[in-house]
């Protein structure tokens, strides 16, 4: 079990994230089947599980909070 967030923003109707796809670093643990985060983009923001608090998930989280503020001027972040 991980640490679950929700970055709520007004996404946009033609908002894309294929850009943010490629820049987001790798979650996969090596030698595991296991992930360091898994998200995915909701109609109404990023859903964000953290695998294990690592220092690639922490980047990944930061990434998807900035990319959220590139499309509103304001993100709420709430853990579930």
């Amino acid at each position: 079990m991980g640490f679950e967030y929700k970055i709520r923003f007004k996404v946009p109707a033609a908002f894309s994230h294929e850009r943010l796809v490629r820049q987001l670093p790798d979650p996969a643990i090596p030698s595991s089947s296991w992930v360091e985060y898994e998200y995915r983009l909701e109609a109404d923001g990023f859903y964000f599980l953290d695998n294990g608090k690592s220092a690639v998930a922490s980047i990944a989280f930061r990434q998807l909070v900035d990319e959220a503020l590139r499309h509103a001027d304001q993100v709420e972040i709430e853990a579930l």
